[in-house]
């Protein structure tokens, strides 16, 4: 993807596309997984070029003004704002342990070393942090976080493998969000939808409009076309 001028985002628009950017590299990592094949296989560090590479064609979009269908998507009022639904989720998961297990017990009481080599050599390497998130009479759930946006699927797989543990999860969306934004690579370029929902969204949204575009690999972006409701903002936001 041809390099995109950013310069007149703002850095709050910036941080946020990056971010899009972000959740579309692990999508885009957990496709080139062959089908059936270990999450371990895949990088836990989401390759930077290919978060670049995303963020280019979410610039090369926004400075495409002279197609209206932008103005749809890059102008509505801050409260209908499209981004991509952080699904995979990048900043956390939770592990839920027997409490009889030695390192559950360790992590508990805070320990910096767990006496599960495997776990803390994860936890050490990319910088995880734990935390109790709640306990019963016979597990604890613990919270492991990160600063970093990370690829967290092969470090849930590998703690599925350890002693004592009852279940790794992520965190739980309900419905298909408010709003995403999904990419396709293609032979011509790559395919980005822009889509919105309202009306009830925690039971998976009412109605939902999409923005469709494909931007060329040297930057160019044409438009193709609209689907869905008209968003309740103002009709100047209602666009082709």
């Amino acid at each position: 993807m041809a390099p995109a001028d950013d310069a007149d985002l703002p850095d709050s628009l910036r941080a946020l596309y990056r971010e899009d950017a972000t959740i579309l590299a692990i999508r885009r990592v957990h496709e080139l997984v062959d089908f059936g094949a270990a999450p371990a296989a895949e990088p836990v560090r989401v390759p930077p070029a290919l978060v670049q590479f995303f963020y280019d064609g979410i610039v090369h979009v926004y400075n495409a003004r002279a197609l209206p269908q932008r103005d749809s998507v890059f102008a509505l009022l801050p409260a209908y704002q499209v981004h991509a639904r952080p699904d995979p989720y990048p900043y956390w998961f939770t592990v839920t342990v027997l409490r009889s297990e030695p390192w559950a017990q360790a992590w508990e009481a805070g320990l910096p070393a767990s006496g599960n080599a495997a776990a803390d050599s994860l936890v050490a390497l990319f910088g995880l942090d734990v935390s109790v998130s709640s306990q019963s009479a016979a597990t604890t759930v613990f919270r492991l976080t990160t600063e970093e946006p990370l690829n967290l699927r092969p470090i849930m797989w590998a703690f599925r493998a350890f002693t004592g543990v009852q279940s790794v999860t992520g965190p739980a969306f309900i419905g298909s969000g408010r709003s995403d934004v999904t990419a396709a690579v293609e032979a011509p370029g790559v395919g980005y939808r822009f889509r919105l929902g309202w009306g009830d969204c925690p039971a998976g949204c009412v109605h939902h409009r999409t923005w469709s575009f494909l931007v060329g690999y040297a930057g160019g972006v044409a438009a193709g076309g609209s689907v869905g409701g008209r968003e309740p903002v103002p009709a100047a936001f209602y666009g082709p």
